[in-house]
């Protein structure tokens, strides 16, 4: 009877413990979250101005790391437009859509690659 009542007090406080990590992982997310908005706000910008600038800056990264691929600075629609080149034929193009934001809302894509804030891409045609 003493060793089930020990066992069942372990357990409590097993659970408990990662029921609070589980908390807690939650409020640093949040925590994240607000510290973006307040340096957004500090510097007066917003997720889509965040998502225009990184466009400027992937499509040169872009260009400079794959010189033999055809990388262009679309804007509207799709923001850039990667065109794969492999023993000097076109293999594929990827589309990078910019937003600065937690979850990609709608895709008119084919395959959803990934939601990441503009660091890969996130659809591929």
């Amino acid at each position: 009877m003493r060793v089930r009542l020990v066992e069942a007090k372990s357990a409590g406080k097993k659970e408990e413990q990662r029921r609070a990590q589980r908390l807690l992982a939650g409020r640093d997310r949040d925590i994240q979250r607000l510290r973006d908005r307040i340096r957004q706000l500090e510097r007066g910008t917003t997720p889509q101005t965040e998502g225009l600038e990184f466009e400027e800056r992937l499509a040169a990264r872009l260009q400079r790391e794959s010189p033999e691929d055809d990388v262009q600075h679309k804007g509207k629609g799709c923001d850039v437009l990667h065109y794969v080149t492999f023993e000097e034929k076109q293999a594929g193009v990827i589309v990078y859509e910019c937003k600065r934001t937690r979850r990609v809302q709608g895709s008119t894509s084919n395959r959803q690659m990934g939601q990441s804030k503009c660091s890969t891409p996130t659809s591929l045609y």
